[in-house]
């Protein structure tokens, strides 16, 4: 019930993840829909994290993921 897309880098900027789903139903119950796994990658940038304890929780920063179902 669909195809996923390669492994993508959140950003601003709206991406494919899922393609040929074919309906918005996706199964009932344990191993049925589409499991979203998120991950930290590691890296030396700006506003990277380059080891786990440098990981710091703020008041005043949010990360949303907005994840969509749409009919094309």
């Amino acid at each position: 019930m669909g195809t996923p897309a390669a492994q993508p880098t959140l950003s601003a900027t709206d991406q494919t993840i899922i393609s040929g789903i074919g309906s918005a139903y996706t199964g009932n119950g344990a191993n049925n829909g589409h499991n979203l796994t998120y991950a930290l990658a590691a890296g030396s940038g700006p506003g990277a994290v380059a080891a786990y304890a440098d990981l710091q929780a703020t008041a005043s920063t949010v990360a949303t993921v907005t994840y969509t179902i749409s009919d094309n």
